[in-house]
């Protein structure tokens, strides 16, 4: 049962009942705001927007795509609505500004390298390193320099891993060190509650046999340890934690939380729990402290969504190829399931370049040594996208008593340029191009953002944003929304999403809203909890939407269950379709099927028609909006428009190329929000 109201709302908890991710009490409104509060503090929360993922010229790879500038400062200044300036192209100087500013922002620059980067690029830390051939050629590089890339990329994946040899001139530690102090003080200074939150943080960057094991690490408040633990400290992620609990510990001041991104570039290994080793209490004990330090998975940003891939796991869900970075078929293999939605591989030819399908790991596993340069070829697992990932996760926990694949959701950018949220298809105020890319000079001409490069060019996007559903906008709050799952993910939009489930009556999108927000709460769980038992034994779902600036076009929850036999499955309800997808022409234009106006917010309840109580199952909600020009469509749109491209003329422009090799140039903005579980025995 759907029905459709133009009415939005938000839901309040209680930061103490659910400060442990997926408490399944029922909450009890929040104390009255205090005086000195955030004057838009509400027990029903708001939505705020931000970007956790942001890379400044302290990252090695930053500074190699050529942004020698853009410091923490500047993204934070960017971030709080400033003009700033990029490294300038072949058309001149370039400059970037977000339509509205974000409400919350981390720089994670990689722990990696951050004290050699300082090495090579300050004369006075040693003048024997600076001068170090090595250091030389960092500083010297052009951006797209593969030899830089290589060099300093190896030394992230075994069996190479370790500190260049030029920090015998000096010590690399010591300056990370001081690279990090400077981070963290402007991260405090700018930190301003009920206005703008500033996270302390950083990224944990191995790429183990060349598969992407990254995690940011995001700290509570101001209490950080002295230096950041790096893939030199701890090769393997327990180590990781175990580092990271040993310095950075509560009765002291300082909490942290881990959010994986990129498992699409994993190869199997981000998001695995191996079932063979489910027996060894030490194993299960290390999955439970990394579960509970991992609340969060960063499933959308520029490398591509995480959501799902057409053909894996059995999904026939066309829309798990939006922003695919590995967007060519799988590979048909009868041995491993893959029958349909793939492709016959063609023979292994020597310069042949890539393969025309990606291959699935055999026996759904990761490979025991993978040994891939290049993170977009290896083989892909089903649990390198969030739906196989919730499955098997499920699936242990019938085993583990936990699941170790429980993940509330968001997208981030991974924007290396230091322009945090940047996701504005179009661009800001002023562009000329549209988006202006997010990899230095790099990416920095329309030619180069064309190409189909590694992670790079016209397969990638500008990355998403992560929403929160918090009391205010402060550190203590968005924090604790982050560790109870209350968050959603965007392709880059502003779509507000809200998912929650329990004992509703029906026509509760009817209701005026401050009865329609007190029965949400007092009966039900938010996104990120478990779903109790009703005494109707059918627990029913409340979705609701409010749009950006754009118009809704439909409205979808997705169910993931696991039956008796283990094994996994998944169904697409649709609650609502409120138009027809609109017509885009080349110049970006939109002709909506139905007025705009009609379906900026909705509301939906629904219930479950095949709900078991004796079957393990998770639900989140995906939310459409209506078609609109992707950064490629706007781009191509201004070379027609300026005359730099004429398809008669140059019919094998990107531009004006059609069939499989053609660019996406229209898209469906989107959001997702966290999932609700459900396991027999939930109270």
């Amino acid at each position: 049962m759907t029905s459709v109201a133009i009415r939005v709302f938000a839901v309040a908890l209680s930061s103490v009942l659910l400060a442990a991710c997926g408490s399944s009490e029922s909450p009890q409104i929040a104390p009255p705001v205090a005086p000195g509060e955030c004057g838009d503090h509400t027990p029903y929360r708001n939505a705020y927007f931000g970007d956790l993922h942001v890379h400044t010229a302290y990252s090695f790879d930053a500074y190699l795509f050529g942004n020698h500038v853009n410091d923490p400062q500047i993204a934070y200044d960017f971030a709080k609505g400033e003009r700033i300036r990029l490294n300038d192209s072949a058309r001149g100087e370039r400059y970037v500004e977000l339509q509205h500013p974000l409400d919350f922002a981390a720089v994670t620059d990689h722990s990696e390298y951050i004290g050699e980067v300082r090495m090579c690029t300050d004369p006075e830390q040693s003048p024997l390193a600076y001068h170090d051939p090595l250091c030389l050629q960092f500083r010297t590089a052009q951006p797209g320099d593969s030899v830089g890339f290589l060099v300093w990329g190896l030394r992230l994946t075994r069996p190479y891993y370790g500190r260049h040899l030029f920090c015998v001139y000096g010590d690399c530690p010591a300056a990370a060190q001081s690279v990090w102090e400077q981070t963290v003080r402007v991260t405090n200074a700018e930190n301003a509650p009920c206005r703008f939150t500033a996270f302390n943080g950083y990224e944990y960057s191995p790429s183990s046999d060349g598969s992407r094991m990254h995690r940011n690490i995001i700290f509570r408040g101001n209490e950080v340890p002295q230096a950041p633990v790096s893939y030199f400290d701890a090769p393997e992620p327990i180590e990781l934690f175990r580092r990271l609990n040993d310095v950075c510990r509560p009765e002291d001041g300082c909490e942290y939380l881990s959010i994986p991104h990129n498992s699409n570039l994993s190869h199997g290994r981000l998001l695995w729990a191996d079932p063979e080793r489910f027996s060894d209490p030490q194993y299960v004990a290390d999955l439970r402290e990394i579960s509970r330090l991992n609340p969060v998975l960063e499933m959308m940003q520029i490398k591509g969504a995480s959501e799902c891939k057409l053909g894996l796991g059995g999904s026939t869900d066309e829309e798990c190829e939006f922003e695919q970075v590995r967007a060519k078929p799988l590979c048909c293999d009868a041995a491993n399931g893959i029958t349909e939605h793939c492709v016959d591989p063609l023979p292994s030819v020597p310069f042949r370049g890539e393969p025309n399908c990606h291959e699935v790991c055999p026996g759904d596993r990761p490979r025991a040594f993978q040994n891939e340069p290049d993170n977009s070829q290896g083989c892909l697992a089903s649990h390198d996208f969030l739906r196989g990932a919730f499955l098997k996760g499920m699936a242990a926990q019938k085993t583990l008593g936990f699941n170790p694949s429980r993940y509330a959701l968001i997208g981030s950018t991974d924007n290396h340029n230091a322009a945090s949220g940047d996701t504005e298809e179009a661009g800001g105020p002023g562009a000329v191009l549209g988006w202006e890319g997010a990899h230095g000079g790099q990416d920095d001409d329309p030619e180069e953002r064309f190409d189909v490069l590694t992670n790079i060019g016209r397969i990638t996007n500008p990355g998403g944003l992560a929403g929160i559903w918090a009391e205010q906008n402060t550190r203590e709050s968005l924090y604790t929304a982050l560790m109870r799952g209350e968050v959603f993910a965007t392709s880059g939009t502003r779509l507000r999403l809200r998912l929650f489930a329990g004992d509703y009556p029906p026509g509760l999108c009817n209701e005026p809203d401050e009865r329609l927000k007190r029965i949400a709460y007092e009966q039900g769980v938010p996104m990120g909890g478990d779903i109790p038992l009703t005494a109707a034994g059918t627990p029913r779902f409340l979705v609701q939407v409010l749009a950006d600036r754009h118009p809704l076009q439909r409205t979808q929850i997705v169910k993931l269950w696991v039956d008796a036999q283990g094994q996994g499955h998944e169904r697409i309800f649709e609650l609502g379709r409120y138009a027809e997808p609109a017509a885009v022409d080349e110049q970006c234009g939109v002709r909506f099927s139905v007025p705009p106006e009609s379906r900026m917010s909705a509301c939906h309840e629904w219930q479950d028609p095949g709900f078991d109580p004796a079957q393990a199952a998770s639900y989140y909600a995906r939310v459409f909006e209506d078609r609109s020009c992707r950064w490629t469509g706007h781009l191509c749109a201004a070379l027609q428009r300026s005359g730099e491209v004429h398809c008669a003329d140059q019919p094998q422009h990107p531009c004006c190329t059609s069939g499989e090799d053609a660019v996406i140039k229209v898209q469906q903005e989107r959001a997702w929000s966290s999932p609700l579980w459900y396991a027999p025995g939930s109270p």
